[in-house]
C-alpha cells in the first residue's frame, strides 16, 4: 500500500469526499452509497477506522 494512504487523515477525507452526497452536482458523478462505504471499512485495518467515521457521521 501507499505510504500517503497509511495517513488516517488523508483516508477518511477520500473517503469523505467520495460519501459526501453533494458530489453528485459539483462532478457530475454519484456518490458512493452507505453500503459501498461498510464494504470500504472491511477492505484492510487502515481503511476501517476512517470509513466507519465518515459511516457513522452520514
Amino acid at each position: 500500500m501507499y505510504r500517503c494512504l497509511r495517513i488516517t487523515e488523508i483516508l477518511r477525507l477520500i473517503i469523505e469526499f467520495l460519501a459526501y452526497e453533494d458530489f453528485i452536482t459539483r462532478c457530475g458523478a454519484r456518490s458512493i452509497p452507505r453500503k459501498d462505504t461498510a464494504r470500504f471499512a472491511r477492505t484492510c485495518k487502515a481503511f476501517m477506522d476512517p470509513a466507519l467515521d465518515v459511516l457513522w457521521r452520514t
